[in-house]
């Protein structure tokens, strides 16, 4: 099985970078507000402005979110290594239960993840637009404007190279299997403390109604530090 965490790892890396340099876009284009804002300028475009940057601030609290989700991806991280090293003893069956709950998690963070990007892309492109339509207004911020959306433009074709990996490939652990694992006749011995496990440690609701789904009884959502946005 292709290593979980490494891959966590990677993207998690990816996005951090990409949300970063969302917060440096919005930081840049709030310092234009208190200019355009002069009632010898376009009040029209100001409220444009502000209205698309504030939209980014929403997108932005999807970051935590995707950070937590991948609290989930390395929790099933060490379950795998666990059931790769003997520790961990199933049943055929809980093996196949949670080999279709990895994959459902996975696609479920996937999809926060794409949507996300999507979303972030369409915002960026929409202030890309009124920030070249600011610039032909005499302002105090002319210079800023290049460095601005040239700013825009690399991230958008960032966030386009991203979301595309995902469309053509996928997440590589849809293809894999569970490791080979001890399995016992009836019940699990020791599946109860996997579940167990997990529901300690997915931090996004979405993930504990999926558990619980495959493992029913097993996890309640919206324990305490689980975050109920999805």
């Amino acid at each position: 099985m292709i290593n979980l965490g490494t891959y966590r790892k990677e993207l998690s890396s990816d996005l951090c970078s990409i949300f970063e340099n969302v917060r440096q876009i919005a930081d840049i284009c709030c310092e234009f507000s208190p200019d355009i804002c002069t009632k010898d300028k376009d009040p029209g475009l100001s409220v444009r402005l502000r209205g698309e940057v504030h939209q980014l601030a929403v997108v932005l609290q999807y970051e935590d979110i995707i950070n937590q989700s991948f609290i989930s991806f390395d929790a099933i991280s060490e379950e795998v290594k666990r059931i790769s090293s003997g520790k961990t003893v199933m049943s055929f069956e809980e093996h196949e239960k949670l080999s279709c709950m990895i994959k459902a998690v996975v696609e479920s963070t996937v999809s926060l993840i794409t949507g996300s990007l999507e979303n972030i892309d369409s915002r960026l492109g929409k202030l890309g637009d009124i920030v070249a339509e600011y610039r032909t207004i005499s302002n105090n911020h002319f210079e800023t404007f290049p460095d601005c959306i040239k700013m825009i433009s690399d991230l958008r074709a960032r966030l386009n190279m991203l979301i595309t990996r995902f469309d053509k490939d996928g997440v590589p652990v849809f293809s894999e299997e569970m490791p080979v694992c001890n399995y016992v006749n009836g019940p699990g011995k020791r599946k109860s403390s996997v579940v167990k496990r997990l529901s300690k440690s997915f931090r996004v609701v979405e993930h504990k109604q999926i558990l619980n789904c495959f493992f029913p009884g097993e996890s309640c959502p919206g324990e305490a530090g689980v975050l109920e946005i999805f």
